[in-house]
């Protein structure tokens, strides 16, 4: 079974060192989205401190197989929201 590393970047690096077992390609997208709706869910600023959140995931021989990138912008009808 194919081992897959999820990293994260929002202005700040965290790097995946134990990886996740899954049967495939489709299981990491699958596991990628889940795993960053659940980061910005327990973490919302990730979001909101001006820079971009990424996930990107890597097979075991450190290659990257997809990114996937979330970004939210203030409209200028919400005003300043500091």
């Amino acid at each position: 079974m194919p081992r897959y590393f999820f990293d994260t970047e929002n202005g700040h690096a965290h790097r995946d060192i134990e990886g996740t077992d899954l049967s495939g390609l489709a299981a990491a997208r699958v596991h990628a989205i889940r795993y960053a709706g659940d980061v910005m869910s327990n973490e919302p600023g990730v979001l909101w401190d001006g820079n971009e959140f990424q996930v990107a995931v890597t097979d075991g021989g450190g290659t990257l197989l997809f990114t996937i990138a979330c970004k939210a912008h203030n409209a200028p009808a919400a005003g300043d929201t500091k």
